[in-house]
């Protein structure tokens, strides 16, 4: 519940300010009254992003390209978890 209240205080998403030209935001949170050079390597960052090919999850499990680090990755989450070391790390964390 008080995450939703402090989510109302937070500055709107990077897309969002970037869409409505930005100036203004970056200001605010960088402090600096010159942010056109950051704007425009943000936008480049932007173009360059919507041009690479989007993938799907179904294309994930599909492609040999990314069936390997795919495999991987659930292999290494899941002998975490069975092995019980997030619980261990979470109660470190906690203490």
């Amino acid at each position: 519940m008080s995450g939703g209240i402090l989510l109302t205080s937070f500055p709107y998403s990077s897309k969002s300010w970037m869409s409505r030209g930005g100036d203004e935001t970056l200001r605010r949170l960088t402090g600096r009254l010159e942010v056109s050079e950051d704007l425009a390597e943000m936008k480049e960052e932007k173009r360059k992003m919507d041009m690479e090919r989007k993938v799907s999850i179904a294309e994930l499990f599909r492609s040999p390209l990314y069936q390997q680090p795919i495999i991987i990755s659930i292999l290494l989450q899941l002998s975490q978890q069975l092995s019980g070391i997030n619980a261990v790390s979470a109660a470190d964390v906690l203490s």
